[in-house]
């Protein structure tokens, strides 16, 4: 079960409201020289801790945007950065392909990539399947590609290579 951003900020409240309370049975505890005071500082300063943990998670979205018509796919190359490599599978048609790749974007994408200073950041994502029966070895084909800006999450672009999947189609109609 995943909490939601308002679970996380009522969660954050109650925290906030028991380190608060400790907070008081602290200051009593040292005051009165308790035995415990020290113990009871700790529990508190962590609790604080966790309580700002929470506040910042209640920030974050968590939801998992799922593509209608998106395939399993596999990440085979990713340098952390602007380029990856994902590969689905010779069945796939150009419907499907684009919601992969559309779902694949989504998935990967994170303010936290490592881009180039040159130009405008994008994520780059390759599709591509392994076939051998072009050749009688194996052959990777690129299907399509989908390139997704750092700056703007809406924006994207996909392009799709019809020639490489018309061969695919072909090959599976053998």
């Amino acid at each position: 079960m995943i909490l939601t951003n308002s679970e996380f900020f009522k969660i954050t409240q109650d925290l906030i409201i028991f380190t608060f309370f400790l907070a008081i049975i602290s200051f009593i505890g040292l005051i009165k020289k308790w035995k415990i005071r020290f113990q009871i500082v700790g529990i508190t300063t962590f609790l604080g801790l966790v309580s700002i943990s929470f506040f910042i998670l209640s920030f974050i979205p968590f939801s998992h945007k799922i593509i209608q018509g998106s395939t399993k796919y596999s990440v085979i190359f990713d340098n952390g950065g602007s380029d990856v490599v994902i590969a689905v599978s010779a069945e796939i048609k150009e419907e499907q392909l684009k919601a992969t790749l559309k779902q694949a974007a989504n998935d990967l994408f994170s303010p936290g990539r490592l881009t180039s200073t040159q130009g405008e950041p994008l994520l780059t994502i390759k599709a591509r399947t392994i076939t051998n029966e072009i050749s009688n070895t194996k052959t990777p084909l690129y299907l399509g590609e989908i390139t997704r800006s750092f700056s703007n999450k809406t924006e994207e672009t996909i392009e799709i290579n019809h020639e490489l999947l018309n061969t695919l189609k072909k090959i599976q109609k053998q």
